[in-house]
């Protein structure tokens, strides 16, 4: 098994929890080095890719259910039952809140001096607030479980609660910052436990 990795990406963070919890080895290709390669691999051109027993899938959301599906005797990403659909919406919400915030700050960002720049901004801001304020009050429900759902909630916050440190060298990340979003502290703290808790024991941090 062969994972190409991007530095601190989220995307490949992810990645990596999901195979943790699942108690999988992989080898890391991590580095500017190896993009061309992972993009060679994966029409997708994003990563992490990973390259199992001669599959090759790009795409987190993809790789964690593909883990579940190729590695069911390990622990599950994804729950069975009743659980399953509110892991399902978690997940859907976080990558829901990411994509408006990246596309807002790059694929609409030239429009920021155009008359329609408000009222795109207004509406895309809105359902990302909204998918944000929707994972946070999943906290307390998932104070003890661990699987896609919670590694999505806390990467999602790291990496929110990154840029202010990040916006200094980076344009892209400057820009999300400005564009109206409210970070809830419930979340954010919730994240910074289930971090330190995972640090401690990767595949369950209670």
């Amino acid at each position: 098994m062969i994972l190409y990795t991007l530095g601190k990406s989220v995307f490949s963070r992810r990645t990596r929890l999901a195979l943790a919890h699942k108690g999988l080895e992989a080898e890391i290709r991590d580095g500017e080095e190896f993009v061309a390669e992972a993009k060679r691999l994966s029409p997708q051109g994003t990563l992490p890719v990973l390259v199992d027993d001669g599959r090759v899938l790009g795409d987190s959301t993809v790789i964690a259910h593909y883990l579940d599906l190729a590695y069911p005797d390990r622990p599950r990403l994804f729950p069975l039952g009743p659980d399953a659909s509110d892991a399902l919406l978690v997940v859907s919400q976080v990558d829901l809140a990411m994509t408006t915030l990246v596309e807002l700050a790059t694929r609409y960002w030239p429009l920021r001096n155009d008359p329609a720049w408000d009222e795109v901004r207004t509406d895309k801001i809105g359902r990302a607030q909204a998918a944000i304020d929707a994972v946070a009050a999943q906290c307390d429900a998932r104070a003890s479980s661990w699987g896609a759902a919670e590694i999505w909630m806390m990467t999602g916050a790291q990496w929110v609660s990154s840029m202010p440190e990040r916006a200094a060298t980076n344009a892209r990340v400057a820009q999300i910052l400005t564009l109206g979003f409210v970070m809830p502290e419930k979340l954010v703290a919730w994240a910074d436990q289930r971090a330190s808790a995972q640090q401690r024991n990767p595949q369950s941090p209670d």
